[in-house]
């Protein structure tokens, strides 16, 4: 939710109403979507079949993150560098 938030705040105020509003119109559709078919989907199936996949994509997840990590993006830092304070020159 915040990383979209993100995306959305730069964009101005002309748009920001409208985005804002469709970001959260589609995140409360999905969880209502995803509450409403969990539920269905363990009332018919029970606990180790609908638990059973979500377990192995979250064992999926945790292998794709141990064999490839993202690499850290360092931002261009544009500017002088005086015009950017250190913590250091802060504190004297």
């Amino acid at each position: 939710m915040v990383a979209n938030q993100v995306r959305i705040y730069p964009l101005g105020p002309e748009d920001l109403s409208r985005l804002n509003t469709a970001c959260m119109t589609c995140a409360f559709l999905g969880g209502s979507m995803g509450s409403c078919l969990g539920a269905r989907a363990y009332a018919r199936s029970g606990v180790l079949r609908v638990y059973a996949p979500l377990a192995s994509l979250c064992m999926l997840a945790l292998a794709r993150h141990r064999f490839h990590p993202r690499r850290a993006v360092v931002p261009a830092i544009t500017g002088n560098a005086e015009e950017i304070p250190s913590p250091a020159m802060e504190q004297t």
